[in-house]
């Protein structure tokens, strides 16, 4: 075959909705259809040539008084077309035959972007796995379709669902599961341009996350439909990546995605031939959805009838496991979702009998319909070797070599003031996590009223706008002297969280006291442990470790700085100012709560 492959990185999240979820949700599929990728390639061909849209239609000579009224109604749109002459040029036949040829032609498929496996395109796993329940697939996986297939005793098996791997001469390669992000939205009145009452409804998107890299394949009749298709998007050698758009909500900050290492492979192969044990025996893995119809012309339809109707193959439906889903799309020309329709789902397997050249010419072009959008894929005896109970070999992965030499870190030029903002924002995000654990890692206890925390947390507050701690300076020093002794008397304390009880008091946490609260506000500190000790975060234990002064010592509270990311020593340090503000108001707020709660109690 010869084939157009590249890579596909997501730079923001891609929303490939399938059909599924609840009406205010859209979950996203855990490839890139292929269908997708050749409304990518028609935008990249519009847009080369300069066209708004694709006319692929041709006149024929009208035959009934209904072709007669189509023909006059064209006949005026052709005249009206006629006065944009100047406006907007004609069509070229020879680029509605091109474009007809490479996106709407059998011949010319674009397959399904599956998961990168060390740089190799995965394939769906086949159905007929089968895993133990309640373990991961790395613990062990028996093949159902194999003839020695025999499962363990008193052990179940569950079917696998979904998935993606990689056979190679180790053994079955296991893919990483599709990494998801999930973000609520509004939505907006598109006049207002905000939510209202009528149009205010919130909707989630679980959509794939940005950093992971798809394999994509474009199977081409001849080497110069190859090289069309990528000149559409790769122009020359000096410049062998590019970024596209693809996906649903553009706008909003989904889709865009880099197209990277294209490569023309004449001697293409989907997938590698596994050795037959039995040469009676075949078995058919769909390496994509599939659509058929049956003798009526509904979708669906009998798998095993149409198999042995066409190849005369006999179907073991003891040892087969074959599923259904439902299909559908959306065609951005229309505005409108395709009709939804019921297939064989991939990684569907069947264990065939009986002569298979035949379906073996039908590999490179598949089977069913819309094979140009990369549905009907089929594999013949492709699954991994088996050991005598029918058990897989898993390969273990191979480890990337670490550099000898440590990158130098980027620099960056800070005097484009779009660039400014970018490392604020960056290390803004750095602050507000190193705020979080600061909150849950300190606390103020001892004898100080309410009242005193109320004035501290308003003072804290109004100074954050500026960055100035000033104003907690000159409120300690006109404290009277009640209020000073309570000030004097508080303690600000760290939280060491234990994994059990602690040998000492029983609890699970401990506080061990940094300063009074009038010494800390002047300086505030934190407990940092010796090098070689564990570390914790506050939503994770530590080992119970006998604590000593020795293991721990006190230091100014660490706020996060970025080598890579120069910035200004002045805004840096209003930075530093802000959000030690920001920590007291917090330290102060949930101790007047934690009284608040002791009085109720």
């Amino acid at each position: 075959m010869i084939a157009l492959t590249f890579a596909i990185t997501a730079s923001e999240p891609l929303l490939l909705t399938a059909l599924q979820g609840d009406p205010n949700s859209a979950v996203s599929l855990p490839y890139i259809p292929g269908s997708v990728l050749r409304g990518m390639f028609i935008g990249a061909y519009l847009r080369k040539h300069g066209l708004n849209e694709l006319d692929l239609t041709t006149d024929t000579a009208p035959s009934t008084e209904l072709d007669q009224a189509t023909s006059k109604r064209r006949n005026r749109q052709k005249n009206q077309a006629k006065k944009k002459k100047d406006r907007q040029q004609q069509p070229d036949p020879h680029l509605m035959a091109t474009a007809k040829r490479l996106f709407f032609d059998q011949h010319t498929q674009f397959l399904n972007a599956y998961p990168s496996i060390e740089g190799q395109r995965s394939l769906p796993l086949p159905r007929s796995l089968r895993y133990e329940k309640r373990t991961q697939l790395h613990a062990g996986l028996w093949d159902s379709a194999a003839t020695n297939f025999s499962p363990p005793e008193n052990r179940p098996l569950k079917g696998i669902k979904g998935g993606f791997g990689l056979v190679t001469s180790q053994g079955l390669q296991l893919g990483p599961s599709a990494e998801t992000v999930i973000n609520i939205h509004t939505a907006r009145h598109r006049g207002k341009g905000r939510a209202t009452r009528e149009d205010g409804a919130v909707f989630r998107y679980e959509a794939l996350a940005p950093g992971q890299t798809f394999q994509a394949a474009v199977i081409c009749q001849n080497h110069a439909d190859a090289q069309d298709l990528q000149a559409l998007f790769f122009n020359s050698a000096e410049h062998p990546a590019c970024w596209a758009w693809i996906g649903g909500s553009r706008s909003a900050g989904y889709g865009k995605v880099n197209l990277e290492t294209p490569i023309i492979d004449d001697t293409w192969n989907e997938y590698a031939s596994a050795s037959q044990a039995d040469a009676d025996t075949h078995t058919i893995t769909l390496l994509s959805d599939l659509i058929l119809r049956d003798q009526f012309g509904s979708y669906g339809g009998d798998l095993s009838a149409y198999l042995k109707q066409r190849y005369c193959l006999e179907v073991d439906s003891a040892r087969s496991s074959i599923a259904t889903t439902i299909v559908g799309g959306f065609n951005r020309k229309w505005g409108l979702p395709l009709p939804q329709a019921q297939a064989f789902a991939m990684g569907s397997t069947l264990v065939v009998k009986g002569d298979i050249s035949k379906l073996h010419q039908r590999i490179d072009s598949g089977l069913g319909e819309r094979r140009y959008d990369g549905f009907g894929r089929i594999a013949l005896n492709w699954r991994p070797h088996t050991e005598d109970n029918g058990k897989i070999t898993i390969a273990q992965p191979t480890e990337p070599a670490e550099p000898a030499e440590a990158p130098a870190p980027v620099r960056f030029n800070l005097s484009n003031p779009t660039t400014e903002l970018v490392v604020e924002r960056i290390l803004r995000q750095r602050f507000e996590q190193r705020l979080l654990n600061l909150s849950a890692r300190l606390r103020i206890t001892g004898d100080i009223s309410p009242t005193q925390l109320a004035r501290l947390w308003l003072i804290a507050r109004n100074s954050i706008p500026t960055a100035d701690l000033g104003p907690i300076n000159e409120l300690l020093a006109a404290l009277p002297s009640n209020a000073r002794g309570q000030f004097e008397r508080a303690s600000v304390e760290f939280i060491i969280k234990f994994a059990s009880p602690s040998p000492s008091n029983g609890n699970t946490d401990t506080g061990k006291r940094l300063a009074s609260l009038d010494q800390w506000l002047k300086a505030p500190t934190i407990y940092r442990n010796q090098p070689n000790q564990p570390v914790a975060e506050p939503h994770q234990a530590e080992p119970v470790l006998p604590i000593t002064d020795q293991d721990w010592e006190i230091k100014p509270l660490d706020w996060p700085r970025l080598d890579a990311l120069p910035y200004q020593d002045e805004k840096y340090n209003s930075l530093e100012r802000e959000y030690t503000l920001r920590l007291i108001t917090a330290l102060a707020k949930i101790a007047r709560k934690q009284q608040q709660k002791e009085h109720s109690a």
